[in-house]
């Protein structure tokens, strides 16, 4: 009998185990770079975040690296920290191994929510003449770009209040995929599509990860859906098993509002389902407005909401200064820098997409350092995307409150993103290297250093300036989404991966983004910027604007045509597909991105394009052609010149108007002057 109850007993406890073990996650941060450290004294950092929504287990450093085999191992050392607190140390000996990984485990009470930082510090030798060996090029180790910091977690049990929102949607699996699918109808329309597409936006804007991935999918291809689901749709267009969910009195609401409703997912229990289901396309959009506006959905202490035309669901702005950047107020916090010679902090600066700084540009740093300086040789350099910038002697007098200010070349000022480097060159008195770990000399760079960028609209018609002009100012910016009448889950996929390539510059949902098919296509559209996706077949309006592409179609829409930028053989063009930036035929203010093809095999190919921002970032002009074998060609077709913080200037037309009458003025009078002077030698 005994047997039998502890044979009982230890099945329940390994079923518990396994159930226990397939609830867990494991989050990977790869180092993804080699980082080489030389000289005695080195360091480097890598940080990785631990969720508000994690119930976390085992942390590990798996740390790969290589050293040089002449390191004397009776003094050298590598010693593990997290957040500042030592944690692991280790011998270091060349002879022994020249490639090693160590395993170490994290105290999770070292732990903090939010970014943790390891940091790997390294006093190596490879002789008894110290100073000689700081510059020994013998004298190094590399972290080799395999190691990770590995997070074991569960994801805390949440209640089903909408105010939890965007989690549990948002956490991401080991593969980095969200364990989420959004399900729409199969006869989805133009409220569904538009809110469809300001959730992908949001996740993009949330997850910032290059390669995110979600399920999309049509309601006829979710059966039994095993994922977190958030199903939008109308009531007419929603199946009963989805609608039979909601009770009496929220099926009446949804009848003439949108009902937002979350519950343990019916299809499983580990799960959570978010449901948006409204009779009218406004109501639809308001809600995932709604959702998206985290002020907002965080007021929502229920499991259901009504929205409806009553319901304000706008961001209140607060208009910063967008030009004056403090460090602090894009995230970074004061920096100390220790020890003797050169030590260095990196900021990475964004600015908004569409947005060119202009010439007047600078940097203000704001420093303190240590007075035991030698100060006839220590200084201070500042880099903008490694080009120097400037540089100023540090100053005994000045120790307490140094302020560098520094005009910023025009040769740097291009692109979007901008690396600040600050380095402080901290030579001690009679110290000719380093010889021991040391906090003396030191440097404090504030975070209420800043840049001043005074910016202005780009008025280039080119794809590297992509989103913008359909975001603009963290913001869309009229857009309207222009996509084939008849859709399947391919197109909403396309739909979902464009918003969230978007949702990574968005910063507030106030501006105004619609979804319409092709049929749905009129004239209150018109005066919106326009993203147009299909082909002749599938899209009237690809048609329509045929005549105002950069590459034509031909009369009957089976062909692109060639012109004086491109030549195309017949065959080959019927099998290519473009991406074309141009001005809109509707309304010269606006602007329209076109990806066509003949058909839909070759539009996959433009899609696919389109979707990888890291690619249309990379484009010099407005429209690319892409064959089937992703052969590319880019092509410039717009004639505007455009002052880039260089000396070209646009002439306005009474300008050119102008100096044509004044050259041809000049030319009548030379002219008229010769002949008289040729008759009055004559005469």
């Amino acid at each position: 009998m005994k047997k039998v109850i502890l044979g009982a007993m230890i099945f329940i406890l390994c079923f518990i185990k396994v159930s226990f073990a397939e609830d867990i996650r494991v989050r990977n941060y790869k180092f993804e770079k080699e980082v080489s450290i030389n000289g005695v004294i080195g360091s480097s950092s890598k940080f990785f975040n631990i969720e508000k929504t994690w119930d976390v287990g085992d942390v590990t450093l798996n740390l790969n690296f290589n050293k040089s085999q002449i390191i004397n191992g009776d003094v050298s050392s590598l010693s593990i920290l997290i957040n500042d607190i030592p944690i692991k140390s280790i011998k270091l000996d060349g002879k022994k191994d020249y490639k090693e990984t160590l395993i170490v485990q994290i105290p999770k009470n070292y732990l903090i929510e939010g970014y943790n930082e390891i940091k790997i510090k390294i006093y190596k030798t490879i002789s008894d003449k110290i100073c000689q060996d700081d510059n020994n090029t013998g004298n190094w180790i590399v972290l080799n770009k395999e190691s990770y910091i590995s997070v074991r977690y569960k994801n805390k049990n949440s209640s089903n209040l909408i105010k939890e929102y965007p989690y549990p949607y948002i956490n991401l699996n080991e593969d980095e995929t969200l364990d989420t699918t959004i399900i729409v109808p199969d006869n989805i329309d133009r409220g569904e599509l538009s809110a469809l597409f300001n959730i992908s936006s949001n996740f993009g804007n949330l997850v910032k990860d290059e390669s995110l991935k979600f399920n999309v999918k049509l309601y006829s291809e979710s059966k039994n859906e095993k994922n977190n689901i958030i199903y939008i749709g109308k009531p007419e267009n929603t199946k009963e098993e989805i609608l039979k969910i909601l009770t009496n009195e929220e099926r009446k609401l949804a009848s003439s509002n949108c009902i937002v409703k979350q519950i343990i997912s019916p299809y499983n229990n580990q799960k959570k389902m978010l449901m948006i289901i409204g009779s009218k396309d406004e109501d639809i959009i308001k809600a995932s407005n709604l959702l998206t506006n985290k002020e907002l959905s965080k007021q929502i202490l229920s499991e259901s909401v009504t929205v409806n035309k009553y319901t304000n669901v706008e961001t209140i702005v607060n208009k910063k200064n967008n030009t004056h950047l403090k460090l602090k107020d894009i995230g970074y916090s004061n920096v100390l820098l220790e020890g003797p010679f050169t030590q260095e902090a990196i900021f990475d600066i964004k600015i908004p997409d569409g947005k060119i700084i202009e010439d007047d540009a600078k940097i203000v740093i704001n420093l303190r350092y240590a007075k035991n300086l030698d100060f006839e040789r220590s200084l201070a350099t500042v880099y903008v995307n490694n080009s120097p910038i400037g540089s100023q002697k540090l100053e005994k007098q000045l120790a307490d409150g140094h302020v560098i200010e520094l005009k910023i070349p025009k040769d740097v000022l291009h692109g979007d993103y901008y690396q600040l480097k600050i380095s402080l060159n901290l030579i001690v008195k009679d110290v000719a290297c380093v010889t021991r770990a040391t906090n003396s000399p030191w440097g404090y760079i504030l975070n209420s250093s800043y840049l001043n960028l005074p910016m202005k609209d780009t008025i280039s018609n080119k794809l590297q300036y992509y989103p913008y002009p359909f975001i603009k100012d963290k913001s869309y910016n009229d857009l309207t989404i222009v996509v084939q009448d008849k859709i399947n889950s391919r197109d909403i996929k396309w739909i979902s991966n464009i918003a969230i390539d978007m949702g990574k510059s968005v910063e507030e949902n106030n501006g105004r983004i619609n979804i319409v098919k092709s049929n749905d296509f009129d004239q209150k559209y018109k005066n919106d910027n326009l993203i147009v996706l299909g082909t002749p077949l599938s899209s009237n309006l690809i048609k329509d604007m045929s005549n105002s592409f950069n590459i034509k179609l031909n009369e009957d829409y089976s062909s692109f045509v060639p012109n004086d930028k491109i030549n195309l053989l017949d065959n080959y063009a019927k099998d290519i597909s473009t991406i074309q930036l141009i001005q809109s035929p509707y309304n010269k203010d606006k602007r329209v991105l076109v990806v066509s093809a003949i058909n839909q095999v070759d539009l996959q190919v433009g899609m696919n394009y389109l979707t990888d921002i890291s690619k249309i970032k990379d484009t010099k002009g407005d429209t690319i052609v892409i064959d089937r074998y992703n052969t590319v060609k880019e092509l410039t077709y717009s004639n505007e010149v455009i002052e880039q913080n260089d000396n070209k200037k646009i002439l306005s037309k009474s300008t050119k108007s102008f100096i044509i009458f004044g050259v041809s003025a000049s030319i009548a009078v030379i002219i008229l002057s010769s002949l008289f002077i040729i008759k009055y030698k004559r005469k």
